[in-house]
């Protein structure tokens, strides 16, 4: 049969339809138009019956679009306080906004861009854009959909999103990804894991409750991360508190962070606690705030800059460097392995001592430290030549001279140098002699404790009285000396004074016993003419001028008794 055939009979069988009174009409589907505006009615975008084709109702008449491919971009303008624009699910569509202003008025509670879960939507921005949510509803309702953020080749776009009257919600989605523009959440809370990468610009006036990750860019977040806050480059800033926190470069600062926080790269600020801090590159600033910072902190790369707050367990490894702006700021427990320090920007450098008794604890100029079954202690002390009085509780001294470098290498071997205590130190008699015809002599209470010889002797060392380890103060007649002074003046008209000494040795204190300093007065005698003895010493004498003499020659020894 000849097509011409066919032809005629379809068209007859048409002209028999409308003899009866029916008719049939074959509805023509338009093209996507250049843009659609929002002011004539809602936007419904659906999938076409061939995959990977979409297509659109759209104005007050509800035209639908012919089928098109969902790489299009569907342009979007104009302004409605009615209308909206919703998305199907399980679709990819390419959306642009170009100066859009959609904010449903009461009684409606619809969101003015809904897309459904599973859908995967491009949204470009041109121009100022504003999206409302109807009363209680969010601006963008993406339930678990993509939603990817950007602008136009030419740059500029923007996009002001606020929850509806009553709202929670600016944004709702399960991923919203910002690859350019600025995009800003004015009321109400970003829900969902959001990303920004390229120029683009987050800003949550509501906070986010769900994670935030910033590739670069800039994120600006007024109230809370719930979720982990990441920051690979670009800006990011949260007034409030992450819920964990890592840094891989770019600047952060955030307000607190509510478990642990990882710094390594870029710089990080935190104003507030956290329940753990790890540093492995880059520079954390830590300001204090509510202080919850009581729990581990580990430096072992980049620096660590403390202004307030208060450090639990801090442990401070090779490649780390921590910073102290006062001393008040010291940690609980400080664990040292390695890397420097400085406080109130004075640089500290590992510095090793061997040699010490295993497992033990010693004193280092007043600071103790364990030194395990090596014998040794790490200890970060200022650049250049150091002192250290290292003793251990029984009294033994392992004095040293380190010579401290910034490269951390400096190490001392010490030995055992003395292991005297106070218990051997004993105050000796001894008797102080006025020379004749002088009215005192200056006396030097260090002589009580065997002037030039040994005090004690045990475990072959010996403590003498100029020992500079011992420090001694004296109390004569029931008063002390000033401190450091040993020097008593004694005058004739004493015959004995009395003496006691508290005595400290490498920090043990041991108050010695009372002694006496017996006066003897040197005079000058000749026998007098007076004095007679035989087996008897007889004074003869008219209690002249000339009796002392003979008393004195008496009693100082100037009579000789014979066999």
């Amino acid at each position: 049969m000849k097509l011409k055939q066919i032809f005629s009979l379809l068209l007859s069988a048409l002209l028999v339809f409308s003899t009866f009174g029916t008719a049939v009409v074959f509805a023509e589907e338009t093209a996507l138009p250049k843009s659609v505006s929002i002011a004539d009615g809602s936007i419904v975008v659906s999938a076409a019956e061939t995959p990977g084709y979409l297509t659109v109702t759209y104005g007050a008449d509800r035209t639908k679009t012919a089928p098109f491919l969902n790489s299009t971009p569907i342009v979007i303008t104009g302004s409605s306080t009615a209308n909206t624009i919703s998305v199907g699910g399980g679709l990819t569509a390419a959306i642009t906004l170009q100066n859009v202003s959609i904010a449903p008025a009461a009684p409606s509670a619809a969101p003015a861009l809904s897309v459904a879960d599973g859908s995967a939507v491009s949204l470009t921005l041109s121009g100022a854009n504003s999206l409302t949510g109807g009363a209680g509803a969010a601006a963008i309702s993406a339930g678990a959909a993509t939603l990817t953020v950007q602008n136009t080749a030419a740059g500029g776009g923007s996009l002001a999103a606020s929850a509806g009257v009553g709202g929670v919600s600016a944004i709702s989605c399960g991923t919203l990804a910002l690859a350019g523009g600025s995009l800003s959440a004015n009321s109400g809370a970003v829900t969902g894991s959001v990303t920004v990468n390229a120029n683009a610009t987050l800003t949550a006036k509501g906070g986010l409750s769900n994670n935030l990750t910033v590739k670069s860019g800039t994120a600006n977040v007024t109230g809370n991360v719930s979720g982990k806050l990441l920051v690979e480059a670009g800006t990011a800033t949260v007034s409030g508190t992450a819920g964990s926190l890592e840094t891989k470069g770019g600047t952060t600062t955030v307000g607190a962070v509510g478990k642990s926080a990882v710094v390594r790269g870029g710089t990080a600020t935190i104003n507030g606690g956290m329940d753990s801090l790890t540093v492995t590159g880059g520079k954390a600033v830590w300001n204090g705030g509510d202080a919850k910072a009581s729990g581990i902190t580990i430096v072992k790369g980049g620096e660590l800059a403390v202004n307030a707050g208060t450090l639990g367990i801090t442990k401070l490894q090779n490649g780390g460097k921590l910073t102290l702006k006062n001393a008040g700021l010291m940690p609980a427990r400080f664990v040292l392995e390695g890397g420097s320090y400085s406080v109130a920007g004075v640089d500290y450098y590992k510095a090793v001592v061997d040699g010490l008794p295993a497992n033990t604890t010693v004193s280092v100029n007043g600071s103790e430290y364990s030194t395990g079954g090596s014998g040794s202690i790490t200890l970060y002390l200022p650049e250049g030549s150091q002192n250290l009085n290292i003793t251990d509780a029984a009294g033994n001294s392992y004095p040293a001279t380190i010579n401290v470098t910034s490269d951390g290498n400096a190490t001392a071997t010490v030995e055992q140098t003395c292991k005297c205590s106070l218990t051997d130190f004993v105050l000796v008699d001894q008797a102080a002699t006025i020379p004749d015809g002088q009215e005192s002599i200056v006396f030097d209470l260090h002589k009580l404790y065997a002037e030039g010889a040994a005090v004690g002797s045990t475990n072959g060392c010996t403590l003498h009285s100029a020992d500079s380890a011992v420090s001694v103060v004296y109390t004569v007649d029931g008063v002390q000396t000033a401190a450091n002074e040993h020097s008593l003046t004694i005058g004739k008209d004493k015959t004995a004074v009395k003496v006691s000494a508290v005595a400290t040795f490498n920090g043990i204190e041991k108050k010695s016993n009372e002694v006496t300093i017996r006066i003897v007065r040197e005079v000058a005698l000749t026998p007098p003419a007076s004095v007679r003895y035989g087996k008897d010493i007889v004074i003869s004498h008219n209690g002249g001028a000339d009796f002392k003499n003979a008393v004195d020659y008496v009693a100082f020894g100037g009579v000789q008794v014979p066999a």
